[in-house]
């Protein structure tokens, strides 16, 4: 069994109060990464989708309403070949801009990583939408194999 297809630990936002958004999608489909180019990464299984802001089409998340805003991601990646070296940075973009890094993952070979983290208070407007991305320095592309994505309002 290859445990880099597995996505988690995912971070249990619940219980999130009536009425704020809740949404937790993962990854379950491999995803070739070129080096050197910020690509979004495909969440598309929806396992909750509260208030329907997550777009599992686009990987999206689209603000209903302006507030405070935790986001979670995880992407599991390895290298295309034992040559593979370089880093990861797994981010949020907000709009199509890129606002935060939430890690950075050494890569050697086709060695499984996993690159995750949390943004815990992101001020979002109505309409703002939001996407996890990746960015590889790595000398080759990389396989995404698996990893999820949630976000909670919390004020």
């Amino acid at each position: 069994m290859d445990l880099c297809r597995i996505p988690g630990p995912i971070v249990d936002f619940l219980p999130v109060p009536i009425g704020f958004s809740y949404f937790l999608a993962e990854s379950t489909t491999r995803q070739v990464i070129a080096p050197n180019v910020v690509t979004p990464v495909d969440y598309t299984n929806v396992i909750y989708n509260r208030m329907n802001e997550y777009n599992a089409f686009g990987s999206q998340f689209t603000a209903t309403r302006a507030g405070v805003y935790k986001f979670c991601a995880q992407t599991k990646v390895r290298g295309t070949t034992a040559a593979t070296r370089g880093n990861v940075t797994l981010g949020l973009m907000v709009n199509n801009s890129v606002v935060t890094s939430l890690s950075v993952a050494g890569l050697q070979g086709t060695a499984c990583v996993d690159a995750n983290g949390c943004a815990t208070s992101l001020n979002l407007s109505a309409g703002d939408v939001v996407r996890v991305v990746v960015f590889s320095t790595t000398n080759q592309s990389i396989i995404i194999e698996s990893g999820y994505f949630e976000g909670a309002r919390t004020s």
